[in-house]
């Protein structure tokens, strides 16, 4: 071995030590907002155990340190952590405003990496979600068993993220490597000048995360590559016949830390495969974990994707819907009809919904996801005027609570004032329709093909509806009809 290769190998085998060593000392911050809403839940008279988990949980740092600080209670005591819920009644809300008073906290917003943060918090959330509904079926336990050793199972990235994140950037930016197994070694690879994996394996020396978490972290795609090329090669048939002999490979693939490592490695790709090197795979793969067909394991990812309450951080161009079309619109079930089972889901919760705010960011997230408009707005008619409440796709900040009084409507929304419409906006019609808008949304936006619709309700009108895309086809303008008429019969219930 030549001076060279040998100096690099010792910079390879002293860099791991040097970061197990080094993370322990960082601390994250919780999510300033997320920490506001817990306190005033909190406050509240009325609230409860499960009122606060579902605000804990859209800050994996915050589940992250109430966690910590409840094992440590519980170190030598019999009495194990059952899900979140479990662990907030284990603390009680005066030691859970204590440590939110006194931990750090950072809007994400105002991070340099603040995106790349973003991304790994919510493909954490997500894992937890897939964990916590598909995993309860083959395992016969609570799914919230598996929600927060899900949503932890990334806290050792959140910790690199902060102790280097220049190099993080650097990392996620990587576009070319060698064959690697998962997309957290295809972005490590050539930047730690080690497997990622080697650190994630001994992630108990430094953060002590729930033991299905920590089991999870151990198990390597990486290594016995004739195991897992089996699990995802042979015919399903042979599989099981494999599995039937094999008590130890059974052991191996249907273990419940190998169906959280898997699902949290699909997270992951949902978020950083961009090549799209492994997400079939990763997904072939927890598919035989969970005894599915993949069509059926890509059905449920997608509805549990469309069905999600996610947190305000986690909306947009960071839900995993948006990222799963985005980055992977080739894989799984056909696209029409991928589409057709979104809308349902968010037509079925739209039906469901007993909020008028609720429902209309149901709406708007059932025409942005469903049917795939490119850009949406909703306009809501208040007592003089209309005001840009609900939009998705645009980046004009003007357009943010756009306001538009009733006397500088223009010809178009004085039309649509009147009564009910609904509008095919093409590109022949597009200078009339661009002519006729009111001249305070005229100077922010610029018409593209679109369907345009106006609600009434008690013979009054209450909604215009504004959805865009370059390709305005009838099925899409069917899609958004249904939208309206959906919101309509729910804005009728919200009333009584």
């Amino acid at each position: 071995m030549t001076a060279i290769n040998m100096q690099k190998l010792k910079q390879a085998t002293s860099r791991l030590p040097l970061w197990l060593q080094k993370l322990p000392s960082y601390t994250l911050a919780i999510n300033h907002a997320v920490a506001r809403q817990v306190l005033n839940e909190i406050a509240d008279q009325n609230s409860s155990a499960s009122g606060i988990a579902s605000l804990v949980q859209q800050d994996p740092v915050l589940c992250l340190k109430l966690y910590l600080k409840v094992r440590r209670h519980l170190i030598n005591t019999d009495t194990r952590i059952q899900g979140l819920e479990h662990l907030i009644g284990l603390m009680g809300t005066e030691s859970i405003k204590l440590l939110i008073n006194q931990a750090p906290k950072s809007n994400q917003t105002d991070r340099a990496s603040s995106d790349s943060q973003r991304e790994l918090y919510a493909a954490s959330f997500f894992a937890a979600q897939l964990a916590s509904q598909l995993l309860p079926e083959k395992h016969g336990t609570p799914g919230k068993i598996f929600f927060l050793p899900g949503m932890l199972l990334n806290a050792p990235l959140w910790l690199m993220w902060i102790a280097a994140p220049k190099l993080m950037e650097l990392v996620k930016t990587t576009k070319k490597a060698k064959q690697t197994t998962s997309p957290l070694e295809s972005l490590f690879a050539k930047k730690l000048s080690f497997p990622i994996q080697d650190l994630l394996e001994q992630t108990h020396n430094f953060l002590p995360l729930p033991e299905l978490s920590l089991k999870a972290l151990t198990v390597r795609l990486d290594k016995n590559a004739n195991f897992w090329g089996k699990v995802s090669y042979l015919p399903v048939t042979q599989l099981l016949a494999w599995m039937h002999k094999d008590i130890s490979a059974r052991r191996r693939l249907y273990a419940p830390e190998t169906g959280l490592h898997l699902l949290n490695q699909y997270a992951l790709a949902i978020y950083f495969d961009e090549q799209g090197r492994h997400i079939e795979r990763l997904g072939r793969l927890a598919a035989r974990h969970l005894s599915m067909s993949e069509e059926d394991f890509n059905q449920a990812v997608i509805m549990i994707a469309s069905a999600l309450e996610l947190p305000r951080e986690m909306k947009g161009r960071f839900s995993p819907m948006y990222r799963y079309r985005s980055f992977h619109k080739e894989l799984g079930i056909g696209k029409s009809n991928s589409n057709i089972a979104i809308l349902k889901q968010y037509l079925l919760k739209l039906k469901q919904s007993k909020v008028r705010h609720n429902s209309l960011q149901l709406a708007l997230e059932a025409l942005t996801q469903g049917a795939e408009a490119d850009r949406s707005m909703i306009f809501v008619v208040e007592e003089n005027r209309l005001a840009l409440k609900y939009q998705a796709g645009f980046t004009n900040v003007a357009l943010k609570d756009l306001e538009i009084n009733f006397n500088d409507t223009g010809d178009l929304f004085a039309h649509l004032l009147k009564k009910p419409v609904v509008i095919i906006a093409d590109k022949i019609k597009l200078p009339l329709v661009t002519k006729q808008l009111p001249a305070a949304l005229a100077q922010h936006w610029q018409p593209r093909p679109c369907g345009i619709m106006s609600l009434f309700n008690n013979d009054k009108p209450c909604v215009i509806i504004i959805c865009e895309h370059d390709n305005w086809s009838a099925q899409r303008h069917e899609h958004f009809k249904v939208v309206g008429k959906h919101l309509l019969n729910n804005l009728k219930q919200c009333e009584h």
